[in-house]
Order: C-alpha cells, then sequence, then structure tokens
C-alpha cells in the first residue's frame, strides 16, 4: 500500500524512520483507514496519481468495479466531490533524513563498569536493571510517554558470527524475518559522534499491531543487543524510534573490537 493515498480521519505518520531504515507505516487490518482514488483513475489502463488536499472533506463511494480484483477492495473510496478543503499542513517531522533531539549531546550516560559498555538516554527516563535467566545481564530503559515500549540493553554470553557461506547455521539471535548489516555513523547522515561499530540489525513482526528491532554488537565474548518493540499505524512514535536510534548511534565500549585483518 503507497500511503500517499491513504484516507484517514486522523493524522498517522506515514513512513516511519530509525537506525538507517525509512519504511512504510503498517495500518492494522482493525483500524478506519480507506485508500483514497478518483474517477479518472478507473479508466482501464490509465494510472493517475491522486493529489487531494492533506486535509479536506470527501463525497464519494465505495464498491466501484474498476478496483473489483484489487487487494483491499472494499476499503477503496472514489472521490467524487471535493466538499472542502482546510489550511492544516502535514507533521514534518518524520521527513529524511531524521534530526538529532535537541540537547541530545548533554544526555546522561548510563555505565556498566563489570561489562564494559555504556550508553545515553533521555533525561527524563527511568533506567531499570533487570535479572534475567542466560543473561550476563539487562537493563531497561523507559520513557513516561511509552511505558509499555522500553528500550532494552541485553548482554548475551559469547559473540554473534553469521558465515554467508552457510545460511543454514543462522545464530538464534539473528533468527527473524529478516536481518542485515548495520555501522554506526549513518543514522543521522552523518552527524553525532561514535565508534563506527558494526552490527546486525534484526526485524520481526511482533504482531499485526507490533513490530520489533533488534541491534546487536558483538565483542570480548558478549553480544550486546539494543532491542526495541513499537506499535504501528495511528500510535507509531516517531519520537521513541529517533530516541533508541540515539541511543544505539551512542553505544560504546570500554574496549572496542579490533577489526580482523582479513575483513574489509
Amino acid at each position: 500500500m503507497i500511503w500517499e493515498v491513504a484516507l484517514t480521519d486522523r493524522p498517522f505518520p506515514a513512513t516511519l524512520q530509525y537506525l538507517s531504515t525509512t519504511q512504510e507505516n503498517r495500518m492494522p487490518e482493525d483500524t478506519a483507514w480507506l485508500a483514497v482514488a478518483t474517477p479518472e483513475g478507473t479508466q482501464p489502463g490509465k494510472v493517475v496519481w491522486q493529489r487531494l488536499s492533506y486535509k479536506a472533506r470527501f463525497r464519494g463511494h465505495l464498491g466501484d468495479p474498476a478496483y473489483a480484483h484489487c487487494p483491499h477492495a472494499d476499503r477503496i473510496f472514489v472521490v467524487d466531490d471535493v466538499v472542502a478543503t482546510y489550511a492544516e499542513k502535514p507533521d514534518e517531522s518524520t521527513r529524511y533524513p531524521m534530526k538529532l533531539p535537541e540537547g541530545y549531546t548533554t544526555w546522561p550516560r548510563y555505565y556498566d563498569s563489570s561489562l564494559g559498555y555504556s550508553i545515553p538516554h533521555p533525561p527524563d527516563w527511568l533506567v531499570a536493571p533487570s535479572a534475567e535467566a542466560d543473561l550476563a545481564t539487562a537493563v531497561a530503559l523507559r520513557a513516561h510517554e511509552w511505558p509499555d515500549y522500553p528500550v532494552w540493553v541485553r548482554v548475551h554470553t559469547g559473540e554473534t558470527r553469521y558465515d554467508q557461506y552457510d545460511p543454514g547455521s543462522i545464530p538464534a539471535l539473528l533468527d527473524g524475518d529478516s536481518f542485515g548489516i548495520f555501522e554506526q555513523g549513518w543514522a543521522f547522515d552523518g552527524q553525532g559522534e561514535g565508534q563506527h561499530l558494526a552490527g546486525f540489525q534484526v526485524e520481526r513482526l511482533a504482531s499485526s499491531t507490533e513490530q520489533a528491532v533488534s541491534l546487536l554488537f558483538s565483542a570480548n565474548g558478549y553480544t550486546y543487543e539494543l532491542a526495541l518493540r513499537f506499535p504501528l499505524g495511528f500510535d507509531a512514535p516517531q519520537p521513541l524510534l529517533t530516541a533508541y536510534t540515539v541511543i544505539v548511534e551512542g553505544f560504546r565500549l570500554d574496549t572496542p573490537p579490533v577489526p580482523h585483518p582479513l575483513r574489509r
């Protein structure tokens, strides 16, 4: 679905940005949305880009036979008339590239001296260490705006490696819908400071209404996992995704891994 044609009764972020990812926001099936079309677009073989006002009142109809073969045909709303338009403009906060939050350079850092890492976090977030089975340590960073969606830092014993020549031996921590390579320093168009650590970015669709992402850095006999689960659709929290990205970009190791001499 191209969300430039979405018709909803309240604003929503059309795209989501985090780490080095920009993706369309996934609208859950049980929420109120329509896909807007115009009468010109019903003509066979004609592709028409819908350019309607950001906020307006429309008159139209559902169930047009021209779209009977389309996915979500019952949601395609053909606009017959624009009744009124309004001057309100779309939110610019999700435009690419992401902007670093104001004052990010003064964010406090949580430091674990025993495992040799530190992470920045917004000053009003709660940082709570947690004991979890089979983990060296775990920490939850929680914002009061999104108490059910903390950023988790989990430290696993053992490093996570992937042999591209043996795709059948994918480590458990890489088990998801997709994974790829991530390197610090690129999320904010080259702004900000970091150690340029490289790791794996793992994506998972947690449910029809939620997505999850994990970032894995390996060094010194451990895998450092920075994970976030977040809602989609109308409730998608771009500020939380931005803060998560700052946390990942600002993650530091006391002893960064030494590049392998045979790796570029």
